[in-house]
């Protein structure tokens, strides 16, 4: 897994292929604000046409940079995906077709978070921790009853911490199944016994699954959080069971 003193390795887009083992999953932390030197030679119709449908002019901006990057990326695991086409279901999320890779994206602002994984059902979501005007009503509609009661017996950024980490663990798990939203994300819980004192937290830990929907079971599944300098907090789903997890940044190419 990560450990206290986990790192992004920096790796040059265009540069040496990667090879993923089993049971591994690759986190690429993507800054959206720094744009590729590729510019936008990856980018799709249906790419163009989704960023003009959003308002504003940095989010188009950011928008095209990251799904330019994310295609760059993939392109340096294509020992395991020749001839890959990568493609958005209704949802908005990754697929690549014809090869053993399973793929998610996410972003927050001007980050982004990239997972890969050989086969398997993987999500992962990303969230900055940002104060909320009032943190107890948008727990109340995300958090399960007894996450509820653990969330109360925090206070300042160790209850915040608890919201975000309950949200985007779950996040993460609905990208991972393919369901997109749901109404009601009170059915699916975390464990967040182990989210005690958020100041002295490593930066990564595992959580537990403690009741989700009826066609899927908590035994299926593994969760892996990580806290990034205090302002990024990192969910990651998986279906199977991985036993590490790299962590890369693109340099320019």
């Amino acid at each position: 897994m990560f450990n206290q003193n986990s790192h992004w390795k920096p790796h040059t887009l265009g540069n040496s292929l990667i090879r993923l083992k089993n049971a591994e999953i690759d986190l690429w932390k993507i800054d959206l604000d720094v744009p590729s030197k590729s510019g936008l030679s990856k980018i799709s119709d249906g790419d163009l046409v989704r960023a003009k449908s959003l308002r504003l002019e940095q989010d188009r901006r950011r928008f095209l940079n990251g799904r330019q990057i994310f295609h760059q990326i993939l392109d340096l695991y294509a020992e395991h995906s020749l001839g890959f086409h990568l493609y958005y279901d209704e949802f908005n999320r990754p697929l690549v077709s014809n090869n053993e890779l399973s793929v998610s994206f996410s972003r927050s602002g001007g980050m982004a978070i990239a997972a890969i994984a050989r086969g398997g059902s993987l999500g992962v979501d990303v969230e900055r921790l940002k104060p909320l005007p009032d943190l107890n009503v948008a727990a109340n509609s995300v958090m399960a009853s007894e996450e509820y009661r653990s969330l109360n017996r925090s206070s300042g950024i160790n209850k915040l911490a608890k919201f975000y980490i309950a949200w985007t663990a779950k996040e993460a798990f609905l990208k991972a199944t393919g369901q997109g939203l749901i109404d009601d994300l009170t059915s699916i819980s975390i464990d967040l016994s182990s989210v005690h004192d958020y100041e002295n937290l490593q930066n990564s830990y595992e959580l537990r699954l403690t009741t989700l929907p009826t066609e899927h079971s908590t035994d299926d599944w593994q969760l892996q959080h990580l806290l990034w300098r205090e302002e990024m907090c990192v969910a990651v789903a998986y279906d199977q069971q991985f036993t590490n997890v790299r962590l890369f940044e693109p340099l320019a190419d």
